[in-house]
C-alpha cells in the first residue's frame, strides 16, 4: 500500500479488480455479527412476542329506539388470532355505552388458550326518550395456544358468543363454556369503551 503522502496511481491497484471484495465482505460479516450479538437490532431482531390478549376495537355501529335496528349477529376469525363479534342488543336507552375487557382464563402452559371477554353496558343518566337498541362490533386479539384457542364473549355476565379453533379433531367445547357461571381471571388488559 502507498504511504499516506504518496498519491495512489493505477499501477498501485491490484491486478484483479475483485481482490478487495473478499476483505470488504469479511468486514461486513464481522460488523453484522457484532451488531446482532450486541442488541439484536434491525433485520437480526426476533419478531416481537406479545402474549397478552387485547381488545383491539370496540365500536357502537348503530343505535336507536327498540325496533328501529335490524338484528344482526356474527362471529368471524381474522388474522393473527383476532376474533370479531357483531351483535345487536336491547338496552334501556339508545345512548347506552359499552365497555370491554379481556382475560386469559387458562394457565399460561395450557395446550388450549382460553379467554373470556366481558362486555358491560353503561346506561346514561336522565330519562331515556325510548327503550334502546344498539349494534356493536368488537375485535379481540387472543394469542394461540400450542394446540388451540377458544374465546367466550359475555354481555353483562351472560354468555353471548364463543369462538374456537385448533389442530386436529378438537372440539372447543363452546357449549360447556357458555354454561360456566364464573371463571377465575389470570390477567386482564385495560378497559376499552365503545361510543
Amino acid at each position: 500500500m502507498a504511504p499516506a503522502d504518496e498519491a495512489v496511481t493505477p499501477d498501485a491497484l491490484p491486478d484483479d479488480p475483485l481482490a478487495w471484495l473478499g476483505p470488504l465482505l469479511l468486514g461486513a460479516l464481522v460488523a453484522g455479527t457484532a451488531v446482532a450479538a450486541a442488541g439484536a437490532v434491525g433485520p437480526f431482531a426476533p419478531p416481537p412476542t406479545d402474549a397478552e390478549p387485547t381488545v383491539t376495537a370496540l365500536e357502537v355501529t348503530d343505535r336507536g329506539c327498540r325496533g328501529d335496528l335490524q338484528d344482526r349477529a356474527g362471529t368471524s376469525d381474522g388474522p393473527n388470532g383476532t376474533v370479531v363479534v357483531t351483535d345487536t342488543i336491547e338496552t334501556a336507552s339508545p345512548r347506552t355505552e359499552l365497555r370491554a375487557a379481556v382475560a386469559r382464563t387458562s394457565p399460561a402452559q395450557a395446550g388450549f388458550a382460553t379467554y373470556r371477554v366481558e362486555l358491560t353496558t353503561h346506561e346514561p343518566t336522565g330519562e331515556p326518550r325510548c327503550a334502546g337498541q344498539i349494534a356493536y362490533r368488537i375485535a379481540v386479539r387472543a394469542p394461540d395456544g400450542p394446540r388451540g384457542t377458544r374465546v367466550l364473549f359475555r354481555l353483562d355476565g351472560q354468555p353471548t358468543a364463543c369462538s374456537g379453533g385448533g389442530s386436529g379433531n378438537w372440539d372447543p367445547r363452546c357449549g360447556h363454556l357458555m354454561s360456566e357461571s364464573d371463571w377465575p381471571r389470570e390477567s386482564t388488559n385495560a378497559t376499552v369503551t365503545g361510543r
